[in-house]
């Protein structure tokens, strides 16, 4: 036999809640490493989306301290939810860097910049 109420139940989840977190967050990111070196197939361009997204999240973190939010299960799912919508805006930037054509006759520098705008424009 054992007792059983909804305030035990409150209890358990606020024990077992920042671990939780965590180990979402930190797996949700580690599927985005491998999905996004999958799809551009260049290191260097997985490390700065991967970055980007680690950002947003650190970010939404610090608004719920400076808006007074409580961390619950609503902020926590919000948080493993932005790192899908940061991963789908920086990996289609980056996809589409790694594929924009160039014109000739450019240097260096502005083959970065002319690529760099076509990603972001389209």
């Amino acid at each position: 036999m054992f007792s059983y109420a909804q305030e035990m139940l409150d209890y358990e989840l606020y024990v077992v809640f920042m671990d939780e977190t965590l180990l979402s967050t930190g797996l949700s990111v580690l599927a985005v490493f491998f999905v996004v070196l999958f799809v551009t197939g260049s290191l260097p361009v997985t490390f700065l989306v991967v970055l980007a997204v680690l950002l947003v999240d650190l970010f939404l973190v610090a608004l719920i301290h400076y808006w007074d939010l409580t961390f619950n299960t609503v902020v926590v799912v919000n948080i493993v939810v932005a790192i899908g919508l940061a991963v789908d805006y920086s990996a289609h930037i980056a996809h589409t860097y790694l594929i924009v054509i160039p014109p000739k006759g450019l240097t260096n520098a502005e083959k970065r910049q002319y690529k760099a705008r076509k990603a972001l424009s389209s």
